[in-house]
């Protein structure tokens, strides 16, 4: 007992083995820090990952409904081509009737693309600024932990 306690005065007042010992003691430190961090980059990344499948998967479904619209509104129109014959005035109205409510579900379609990518992108900023508070209080708590590691031992 007496012997620990006379190597553990030399150390508290070898210079050297006190730097050492505070070097040490930041580096756990420092290394337990980036793993937080790190952990929380994968969190985020992860995340960020998801929801941009998500919004993938809603404008291509979004533009698979675009395309076939589009289809189904020039097959209409090949099939209206014989009322040209009869009656091209009727069918010069009808063709810009249909192509301006086609003109309208396009628009609706885009709308409806515009507010997923402002959702998902507001989904996301909350996500980063959570992931941007935990990485700010694990790098304050570093930061307080080496200032009471340095100045609690003189160094």
């Amino acid at each position: 007992m007496e012997a620990t306690k006379t190597k553990q005065e030399k150390a508290k007042q070898d210079p050297a083995g006190q730097i050492a010992g505070n070097a040490a003691a930041a580096m756990t430190r420092w290394v337990s820090a980036n793993q937080k961090v790190l952990e929380e980059m994968v969190g985020l990344a992860a995340t960020t990952a998801t929801h941009g499948v998500r919004l993938c998967s809603e404008l291509q479904s979004s533009t698979v409904n675009a395309t076939k619209a589009g289809w189904d509104y020039w097959l209409r129109r090949l099939t209206a081509a014989q009322e040209w014959e009869r009656d091209p005035l009727a069918w010069y109205q009808a063709a810009q009737y249909q192509g301006v409510i086609e003109l309208q579900r396009l628009s609706e379609l885009a709308q409806e693309n515009a507010r997923a990518v402002a959702r998902t992108a507001d989904e996301l900023q909350g996500t980063v600024e959570k992931s941007a508070g935990k990485v700010q209080h694990i790098l304050s708590d570093l930061a307080a932990e080496l200032k009471v590691l340095y100045t609690s031992n003189g160094a």
